[in-house]
């Protein structure tokens, strides 16, 4: 990692910075009978894969771990499609917009969820995790990627996403800031409405009123300042659309190729197990809907990856796969 910050280049297309990519890397620890403080957990005695240095939010190898952070890597990735989309859409029409900027800091907007999820699950076995859990997870993000090196302009974009009416609407007034904002609240496992946003985050309790009152009034006056300049409206924006770009669909496929060697294995093992009459249909199905959930676009995607390469994962086939592959082919 080079010692000078980086991310607010221009670049000629929209691809993610490699050096960024590296960030939401990091190493794991497989720990085994530690208490759960997680809600689907709580109270057991687990075994499971903690994040011990950086972010560890990439670039993971045990599939059951990689399916944990499955759904905070969707997030982001959805956010910075939106974000890459509008942003580009704003420069076309004339807004001056560092597109490279808005979209790059959208990739690591949420890198240190994973440290702050795991002080609060697993307490008991993360140092300081009374410290972390006061922290959050986007001052655990700015840690990270201050220690990293990455561009106080990419820090200053990530800051600003608090649900805290500390945040005062003016300083987000670049429009850098106010295209990231309003697509993380556009963007979540789906694309939504502000409206719909907005009624979840109440029903769930996200924030107070007053906060949600004063972040949904900033929201729809910056969704209005936004497409006012655009030739489409709010709602053209979906899930389906924009299309997945070249560079998420690299990413994911990257994602799941650095789980397939025990993914595969696993599902190779449920296949014996079933052709073998150890366990009868209604248990496999069980088994496998837990483990590979079609519920989850990471479940769906492993087990079809699974079907096309014949079982074979990726790394018996090339040198280049997984995130470092990408890392590689984009320095």
């Amino acid at each position: 990692m080079a010692s000078t910050s980086f991310g607010n280049e221009s670049n000629s297309s929209l691809i993610p910075d490699p050096r960024l990519l590296e960030v939401l890397k990091g190493r794991t620890e497989f720990v085994q009978n530690v208490l759960s403080q997680k809600p689907v957990t709580k109270g057991k005695y687990v075994d499971v894969y903690l994040v011990r240095e950086g972010a560890g939010m990439m670039g993971l190898t045990d599939y059951q771990d990689s399916l944990e952070w499955a759904g905070i890597n969707n997030n982001v990735w959805r956010t910075a499609r939106v974000v890459g989309f509008l942003a580009q859409a704003l420069k076309k029409a004339g807004i001056s917009i560092n597109v490279e900027l808005a979209f790059n800091s959208m990739l690591v907007f949420k890198l240190g969820r994973r440290r702050w999820d795991e002080s609060t699950w697993y307490p008991t076995v993360i140092p300081n995790s009374e410290a972390l859990q006061k922290k959050g997870d986007t001052e655990i993000s700015l840690e990270i990627l201050k220690q990293a090196g990455v561009s106080e302009a990419i820090r200053n974009i990530v800051r600003f996403r608090n649900l805290s009416l500390a945040r005062p609407a003016e300083s987000m007034e670049s429009w850098e800031n106010k295209v990231c904002m309003y697509a993380d609240f556009r963007a979540g496992q789906l694309v939504t409405s502000l409206q719909e946003r907005f009624d979840d985050l109440s029903r769930r309790r996200r924030a107070s009123q007053e906060q949600l009152d004063y972040l949904s009034a900033w929201a729809f006056n910056a969704e209005r300042e936004i497409f006012e300049h655009l030739s489409f409206n709010p709602e053209d924006v979906t899930s389906e659309n924009p299309a997945m770009p070249d560079w998420e669909a690299s990413v994911r496929s990257a994602y799941l190729e650095d789980a397939q060697i025990s993914a595969y294995a696993r599902l190779t093992e449920l296949h014996l197990c079933l052709e073998k009459r150890a366990i009868d249909h209604a248990e496999y199905n069980l088994m496998i809907n837990k483990e590979f959930p079609l519920a989850s676009w990471w479940g769906i995607a492993m087990r079809k990856c699974y079907e096309v390469d014949k079982g074979i994962p990726c790394q018996a086939k090339s040198s280049s796969c997984g995130i470092d592959g990408i890392i590689r082919q984009l320095q």
